[in-house]
Formats: C-alpha cells, sequence, structure tokens
C-alpha cells in the first residue's frame, strides 16, 4: 500500500522496466487497502509510470454524504488530486465501487497507456468510476472488469471525462453499461474508441441515464460500437447521445454514421485492428480528433491513407483532408499487397485469395479493394496482381 502526499512537492514514481516486472500490490488494513492514494491535492507533475496495480479491495471512504463504501481498489484519487498516471496495469483489484481506479470530487487525473483487466466490484465502476470530475483517459485498454450494478469497464457520475484512443472489450455488469454507465449530469467526450463484445442488462456499449437528476450529454465521434450485448447505445430518462462519424451496429442517427460490419481481425481473440477493406477505414472526421493526438493506440501514426479506399464515401466531402482519420482505436496501416486479402495473408495472392473474394461477393469484406462492395472491379485487380505479393 502506498499513500501519495506531496502537497509541498511533486513526486514521480517510475519503473523503466514497466508495467509487465514490477508489481505494487496492497498490503494494509482492511480500512485501507488501496494499493496506491493521492489524497493531499496532487497535480500533474506527481507520476506514477510503469507498475502493475494488484490486489486492492478500496478504501472505507464517505462516497456519497453520510454513506462509507470501500472505493478504489487499485488506486484512489481524492482531496482534488491530479497525477499523471502512465503505462500502469491495474488487475485483480476489488472493491464495492471503482475497482481499477477511483477518482473523487475535483480529482482530475490524466491517465494514458494503461490498461484495466480482472478488476471488479459489488457496485459501480469495475475498470474505473468517477464522481465530480473531469479525468482525461487516452490510449488506454479496459478488458474484462465486472460491476454488478453499472459500469463493467467504466462508470461515471456528474463527470466530463475526456476519452480518447481506448478500447472497451469483454467488460459486462449485471445492471447498465457493460461498456461505460454515464449519468447525473455528465457531459463525457468519446473520441476513436473501439466497443466491442460488452455485456450488460441494457446498455451494453454505452449506457446514458438522467433518472437520478441533471441533464447528460454524450458526444461519440470516430468510434465504433459492434457486437455489444444486448444493444450498442441506450440513452434512459431523458439522457442524450449525439454519435457522429461512428459505426454503429444497428444504426444511429447522426452526420457520417455507418452500420456495417467493420472487420476486426480477430474480435474473439480480442484483436479489434482492422482488416483490409474495413468501412472504418478513411471514414472518421478529422476536425473531431483532439489536439496533440497524432498516434493511435499502439502508437502507429493516426492519419494514415488507404490509397485502395475512398476517403469518406458515406458523407463524401465532410470528413476533412486526406489523409481521413479512420473510425476506432487502431488506425489502420495500410498494406503493399492488398489483394492478398484472405483471413490469415501470406503475402501471395492465389487461389485462397481468389476464394475468399467470392464469399464476399456483393458485400463489404476484405476483398473490397475499390470501397464500392467486392465486384468484378476487385476481382480484375486480384487476377492482375496474382502471385508473390511484390
Amino acid at each position: 500500500m502506498m499513500t501519495f502526499a506531496s502537497n509541498v512537492q511533486a513526486i514521480t514514481l517510475r519503473r523503466s522496466d514497466g508495467a509487465a516486472v514490477t508489481t505494487i500490490s496492497a498490503n494494509g488494513p482492511l480500512e485501507a487497502n488501496t494499493v496506491v492514494t493521492c489524497e493531499s491535492g496532487e497535480g500533474p507533475d506527481t507520476v506514477l509510470e510503469g507498475f502493475t496495480i494488484t490486489g486492492g479491495t478500496g478504501t472505507f471512504f464517505e462516497a456519497e454524504p453520510d454513506i462509507f463504501r470501500f472505493v478504489g481498489g487499485g488506486m484512489l484519487n481524492t482531496g482534488s488530486s491530479s497525477p499523471t498516471v502512465t503505462n500502469c496495469t491495474f488487475s485483480g483489484n476489488t472493491a464495492e465501487i471503482a475497482g481499477g481506479m477511483g477518482n473523487d470530487t475535483n480529482s482530475n487525473p490524466t491517465v494514458t497507456n494503461c490498461t484495466f483487466i480482472g478488476n471488479s466490484v459489488t457496485d459501480t465502476g469495475g475498470g474505473m468510476a468517477s464522481r465530480n470530475n473531469n479525468p482525461v483517459v487516452t490510449n488506454c485498454t479496459f478488458s474484462g472488469n465486472f460491476a454488478d450494478n453499472s459500469g463493467g469497464g467504466m462508470d461515471y457520475e456528474n463527470s466530463s471525462p475526456t476519452i480518447t484512443n481506448c478500447t472497451f472489450s469483454g467488460n459486462s455488469t449485471n445492471g447498465s453499461g457493460g461498456g461505460t454507465a454515464l449519468y447525473d449530469n455528465s457531459t463525457p467526450t468519446i473520441t476513436n474508441c473501439t466497443f466491442n463484445g460488452n455485456s450488460a442488462f441494457t446498455g451494453g456499449g454505452i449506457w446514458t441515464s438522467d433518472a437520478f437528476g441533471g441533464h447528460s450529454e454524450t458526444t461519440v465521434v470516430n468510434t465504433i460500437t459492434w457486437g455489444n450485448n444486448p444493444d450498442q447505445i441506450v440513452d434512459e430518462a431523458g439522457a442524450t447521445t449525439t454519435v457522429n462519424y461512428s459505426d454503429v451496429q444497428d444504426g444511429w442517427p447522426g452526420t457520417g454514421n455507418i452500420d456495417a460490419d467493420p472487420l476486426f481481425v480477430d474480435p474473439a481473440g480480442g484483436d479489434l485492428h482492422l482488416l483490409p477493406g474495413s468501412p472504418c477505414i478513411d471514414a472518421g472526421n478529422n476536425t473531431a480528433v483532439p489536439p496533440g493526438i497524432t498516434t493511435d493506440l499502439d502508437g502507429n501514426p493516426r492519419f494514415v491513407d488507404d490509397p485502395v479506399t475512398p476517403d469518406c464515401p458515406q458523407a463524401p466531402g465532410t470528413c476533412g483532408d486526406p489523409p481521413v482519420v479512420d473510425m476506432g482505436a487502431y488506425e489502420f496501416q495500410g498494406t503493399s499487397c492488398p489483394w492478398d486479402c484472405e483471413p490469415t495473408p501470406n503475402d501471395n495472392v492465389g487461389i485462397v485469395d481468389f476464394l475468399a473474394l467470392l464469399s464476399q461477393w456483393g458485400g463489404p469484406g476484405s476483398c473490397d479493394f475499390d470501397g464500392g462492395g467486392v465486384g468484378i472491379v476487385d476481382f480484375l485487380a486480384l487476377l492482375a496482381n496474382w502471385g508473390p505479393c511484390p
């Protein structure tokens, strides 16, 4: 157990070898069993970098007026603390609220390149929960987290987080918001994220509600919500979610939106990169990408043109000047041999690619080289490039 009390000067705790080899585990009394706590107004100059945070069970904390709960299994930011947390993994933590990380009133951490996996709570926010604050979460992975009540991956109350280049997969709840739950006057912005394989009673991907007060307005752009159960996005009790330039299964109103299989490499195996021919390639909106974001979740360039994919075909002329950003957390980096379109490319264009093309005929797919649906133009292009890839 570790507590930062750095109201006098900033503290940096960094492990250069990274989270894979360095672990901080809970080891304290039951009433204060949060692994890492910032509680004295720490600012962004206080840095936690390169650790695995595990085994926490939360601090007995006033989660609501006169209501005490175990909060923040892995990390708790309170007392208007806003540290920088980067390259950390939060796994195997439990609590009543906020299994991986809890952020209390006016605590606005910057969380970058972190993984929240396998954390769980008996109430809200399996991976992360925030109340009355505005955290910035970039290039993070939320996978396999669980909340009994709401927010398998994330849970936000009266908060306005900025969430960019993140994936939410395999998170679950028995209640609302498998990927994220946002309510009570929350106004989040979700950009270039991917929600897949999350599950809930309602709002498998994203759930918003005003049943608890205020007015919640969620902005979603350049994002993929596909394969969540039982639904992708749910607004309740007057909350509103505005979605633009996104791929939403079963559709959602908004400029530049599509409803088409994003063609993930291997969603069952957790690989949410885009295959060649994905309708999400070169289909986002450049102006929606937050300032300073130049790379994707992998650290690869964020703006990459795929020469065989038309720019912004669903809303021509509205996505910005080339190169046009992709939808989702991962930018397709292109291929020198797009005609090698079989499920497992082997640097050769041959009969397996031909059979793949036939199986995709008339629809989208990895063999859709011109972006107009798999057809005769793609067939002729495949024949013209038959043989070993250049």
